[in-house]
C-alpha cells in the first residue's frame, strides 16, 4: 500500500515538472551526503535518513520521518517523498507541498 502511494505522489509530481521544462534525474555517487545535508537544512532538521530506492539509481529522494523518542512507541508520521528533477542545468528536489529544494548544478544526471 505504502509503495503505491509512494509510486503515485511520485508521478503526479514529475508529471507537474515536466510540465515546466524540467526533466527527471538521479544523484550522481559523490553528490547524495551533500544532497542530505540541504534537505535536511529545508526540512529544518539537523539530519535525514533516506529510505529506498537508492537516489543515484532511481529519481526518488524519500526522506525517512524522524525516529521515536524514548518515551514514545509508535508514530503516524510518513516518509517525505520528494523527485529528483533536472531543471535548467540545476538540480532540484520538488514534493508538490513545498518549495524546491534547490541541490546545486552538477549533483545529478537525467534518469
Amino acid at each position: 500500500m505504502i509503495r503505491t502511494l509512494i509510486a503515485s505522489v511520485a508521478a503526479l509530481t514529475a508529471a507537474s515538472c515536466a510540465s515546466i521544462g524540467a526533466q527527471e534525474a538521479v544523484l550522481l555517487p559523490g553528490a547524495v551526503e551533500g544532497a542530505k545535508a540541504k534537505a535536511a537544512a529545508a526540512l529544518g532538521r539537523a539530519s535525514i535518513e533516506l529510505g529506498k530506492p537508492d537516489p543515484t539509481e532511481q529519481s526518488q529522494f524519500i526522506v525517512l520521518p524522524p525516529r521515536l523518542g524514548s518515551g514514545e512507541d509508535r508514530s503516524l508520521a510518513k516518509p517525505q517523498v520528494f523527485v529528483i528533477m533536472l531543471d535548467g542545468g540545476e538540480c532540484v528536489l520538488y514534493d508538490g507541498k513545498m518549495d524546491p529544494i534547490s541541490l546545486g548544478e552538477g549533483v545529478c544526471k537525467p534518469a
